[in-house]
């Protein structure tokens, strides 16, 4: 009987780890095949953490003279502004991947 329950045990821990590993694989394949994808949009992603009590002050600096250099340059940010969490604000800015930066190719400083 211990032996019969040895191989049963031994046959599920191959099994779950063949569907694991087929999980993964999988993953990883639909993650390259977004990324050849003409219409895949990336992101860099900058978190921000204020001082206490200093939150409604950085707020007010950030929507009145960033946000007026990003329409002046043509970049099209999202901007995230919590009140829970770990982070109080979050921007994602759009990567051009031919110039590996975050502001667009067809604008000139």
């Amino acid at each position: 009987m211990k032996l019969q329950a040895v191989v049963v045990h031994s046959m599920r821990r191959v099994v779950i780890g063949t569907i694991a590993v087929a999980l993964v694989a999988l993953a990883i394949q639909l993650s390259a095949d977004a990324a050849d994808n003409q219409n895949t949009s990336w992101y860099q992603v900058v978190s921000f953490r204020f001082k206490p009590g200093k939150t409604t002050e950085a707020l007010q600096i950030i929507h009145e003279h960033f946000h007026k250099v990003e329409k002046a340059i043509g970049r099209k940010v999202m901007p995230f502004d919590y009140t829970t969490g770990e982070w109080d604000h979050v921007v994602y800015f759009p990567l051009d991947t031919a110039k590996m930066d975050t502001i667009p190719s067809q604008t000139e400083l």
